[in-house]
């Protein structure tokens, strides 16, 4: 473990131990000094002042100027000094990601970039990131919406990962995955193929466990297509939800197709017509046509 400074925050980096000194303070010989007052580095590192010299704004002298106390050796005020806050040798504490703070002779403390004091615990500090803390994300107030999803806060932006059978439809990550999915569709996102006459869907082989088009919108009266290999990618009109597959009989991609390389329907009515591959629906592969007037 790297040894902390009292003026600075340690770090590792390649396996070596290093300290970023907090603002207002210089790293001299491996620690963080003050050069306006410190007699060992006064002025600049390495200049030491000599005998019963004070160093008093980086400048060796003998007397402390007007509205400052001698402290160690020191001129400082005591009333915005955090090593000597009301009194000399009365050191602020420093929680975690913050820098110390002395105003009006009152110990506080200012949160480094990044970090939130949300919870108003001076114990743990500052305590939330707010780049990747869900439920404080860039702010102490945003809580990242989990409506039908795993929230994530990323570089202070919220993100949400959709729960199965959910969708972000509006791309709103505020409200969460608002919209449910029919077979992994949405009327409101499925791609408009209106005024076609006939559509080709295709799948299997180099397409994958997909149907493409999916999700689409058509007319009444477009023919559908399907091509592809049905031995080993059978088709059938129905839902899948939780995992399971449902047939649905009354569906126009009814009875189940096993065999060929083609099948075509034609959508002579309004609705909405989902379906799958009963043996690949687990992957994913399953979709819905809605057919409007």
């Amino acid at each position: 473990m790297c040894p902390d400074d009292p003026n600075g925050t340690s770090r590792c980096t390649a396996g070596v131990c290093g300290i970023s000194c907090d603002a207002g303070f210089s790293l001299c010989s491996g620690e963080c000094v003050d050069t306006d007052v410190d007699r060992d580095h006064c002025g600049s590192c390495g200049n030491g002042c000599s005998g019963s010299e004070l160093c008093v704004s980086g400048t060796c002298g003998t007397t402390c100027p007007l509205g400052e106390t001698q402290c160690g050796g020191q001129c400082t005020n005591t009333g915005t000094d955090p090593l000597n806050c009301s009194s000399c040798g009365t050191v602020c504490p420093k929680p975690p990601n913050s820098t110390r703070t002395c105003v009006g002779a009152v110990c506080g403390f200012t949160c480094l970039a990044n970090f939130a004091d949300c919870d108003g615990n001076a114990g743990n500090g500052c305590e939330v990131n707010s780049l990747s803390d869900p439920t404080h994300c860039n702010s102490c107030t945003v809580a990242c919406n989990s409506t039908n999803a795993m929230a994530s806060c990323v570089a202070g932006a919220c993100q949400v990962t959709c729960n199965p059978e959910f969708g972000d439809c509006d791309g709103d990550p505020s409200n969460g995955c608002e919209c449910g999915l029919l077979n992994g569709c949405t009327m409101s996102t499925a791609t408009d193929m209106t005024g076609q006459s006939q559509i080709t869907v295709e799948f299997g082989s180099s397409i994958g466990h997909r149907y493409v088009p999916g999700c689409i919108v058509v007319s009444v009266g477009t023919e559908i297509v399907f091509d592809g290999n049905f031995n080993p990618h059978p088709m059938v009109g129905g839902t899948v939800a939780g995992g399971t597959a449902v047939p649905d009989a009354t569906s126009p991609f009814w009875p189940e197709v096993t065999s060929g390389g083609s099948a075509s329907f034609t959508l002579g009515t309004p609705g909405t017509f989902p379906y799958y591959c009963p043996a690949h629906f687990q992957l994913g592969m399953m979709s819905t046509i809605y057919v409007v007037p």
